[in-house]
């Protein structure tokens, strides 16, 4: 305990130095051991009790012991504690795991692992260890909890300390807040000002606050628009409620061959549902229609109900099938001023913004997969105001000359300079929307899909600026 004492007192002076704070959480019957290690430190806190349970979807995918279910873990203390850190420990679990490198000499051997992650809010560091047995000892399961813990904390000192050895380990963490989270206080942190954003969200949560207030007391909003708005706000919500809640048998019976089983519940409510679009840390995280045109979905939610405001939906020239990608597929989505629906998109102006929400998760029906965006544009759609780029009929073509046409048209129109490789042979993803502006352009950002063996740990965004010479509509 006095080597535990002795990390505290470290990291609590480090914490003091940096002038931040971090939460420590830790299983409550080892409460007053750890409340006596902790005594003198100010910045460092312990967070005992429970946590809200992690959703069932996150289970299904990850599971209750695994190196995200730490990283979610971490960003629950951290909330909890109101501190720019989190460190946390998950449950030990059985695993089996080869101790000698000898599979047959080892297959009967089970290993006891837990993980342990800290976290900032955007990256997260996360370690594994393990410990031969199943820990039905009580005191070796205090004693590897204890361990763990202690690595936990070398672990906050490390990258406190910038230790390359520390620093290696992170990895981008900000999508696991959902997860964290319960819906209503996810949604509440999209869109205000919270504790550990960025100076660039704040900025743009507090842009979006003031130009709401003004929109209300000065543009003469209806009470029906304001009430149009706020059931536009609930159904989403409900959405995301429907598609986290698990599947009944009857639901996951219902759908056709092929289709994911997590969207059961959302195409027993409605067929169009065709995927799941989300952009970690803003209030991008939406169902994705489609119908048998590019309209329906402008003014429709989905129960299929009058909605001005609509929901995002897929080009209907875009094909949806298993193991398929389009070569370009395009959503469109409503920017409303209120801040919701693909609103947001307009934080990609900003290369701060975008090197802080460079990732994106797209799920169709059939498909999981991760995005990196890479350029973010503004474009003329109108013919009577000038040049039009018609990057909304670049859809399904195999063209390697129309895939590069693509590539450089976007690139040297981007807001921001692009720092990922990008060739012919990617898949791309385009999200529309309106500009707001006077010229009544489209706002895009372009993303490709992650390639095979490609994890988010591969990228490095520090290159990117405002690109103060990208191409703008020919009518400025």
């Amino acid at each position: 305990m006095e080597n535990l004492q002795n990390l505290f007192q470290q990291a609590d002076d480090l914490l003091k130095k940096k002038k931040t704070s971090a939460s420590l959480r830790f299983p409550s019957d080892l409460k007053d051991k750890m409340a006596g290690a902790a005594d003198k430190s100010s910045k460092l806190r312990l967070i005992t009790g429970t946590l809200r349970s992690l959703p069932a979807s996150f289970e299904r995918k990850y599971g209750a012991v695994s190196r995200e279910a730490a990283i979610v873990r971490a960003m629950q203390t951290r909330f909890a504690g109101g501190t720019e850190w989190g460190a946390a420990v998950t449950g030990p679990t059985l695993l089996p795991s080869p101790l000698s490198g000898d599979p047959s000499a080892d297959r009967d051997t089970d290993t006891s692992t837990l993980f342990i992650a800290v976290t900032n809010g955007k990256k997260a560091a996360v370690q594994q260890i393990a410990c031969p047995g199943d820990l039905s000892d009580p005191a070796l399961l205090e004693a590897m909890t204890e361990r763990a813990i202690e690595q936990a904390v070398l672990l906050l000192i490390g990258l406190l300390s910038e230790e390359p050895s520390a620093r290696s380990l992170l990895t981008p963490a900000a999508r696991y807040k959902k997860y964290a989270r319960s819906p209503l206080v996810s949604f509440a942190a999209s869109i205000l000002p919270w504790k550990g954003d960025g100076i660039g969200d704040a900025l743009i949560k507090t842009a979006l606050i003031a130009a709401l207030a003004v929109l209300v007391v000065t543009s003469g909003m209806t009470v029906s628009e304001q009430n149009a708005i706020q059931q536009n706000v609930k159904d989403i919500q409900k959405a995301v409620e429907v598609y986290t809640a698990p599947p009944t048998t009857e639901e996951e019976s219902g759908l056709p061959e092929g289709y994911l089983s997590k969207f059961a519940s959302l195409y027993a409510v409605n067929s169009d549902v065709t995927g799941w679009l989300t952009i970690p840390d803003t209030n991008i995280d939406l169902p994705i229609m489609q119908a048998e045109d590019n309209d329906y979905y402008l003014s429709h939610d989905l129960y299929g109900e009058k909605d001005p405001y609509g929901l995002p939906y897929i080009d209907y020239r875009v094909p949806i099938q298993k193991d398929y990608w389009a070569k370009n597929t395009i959503v469109y989505g409503h920017n409303m001023n209120a801040g919701y629906v693909f609103h947001q998109l307009i934080g990609y102006r900003d290369a701060d913004f975008y090197k802080d929400h460079p990732f994106l998760t797209f799920d169709t029906i059939y498909n999981e997969s991760e995005w990196v965006v890479f350029a973010a544009f503004e474009a003329n759609t109108d013919a009577g105001r000038g040049e039009v780029f018609e990057y909304y009929n670049y859809v399904t073509s195999t063209s390697e000359e129309k895939a590069q046409w693509y590539i450089d048209e976007v690139t040297a129109r981007s807001y921001f300079t692009n720092p990922v490789d990008v060739n012919t042979s990617d898949t791309f993803l385009t999200l529309q929307t309106c500009s707001n502006n006077r010229a009544d352009t489209k706002l895009c950002i372009v993303a490709r899909k992650l390639r095979e063996g490609e994890s988010e740990a591969d990228f490095d965004f520090s290159s990117s600026v405002n690109n103060t010479s990208r191409v703008k509509p020919t009518f400025y």
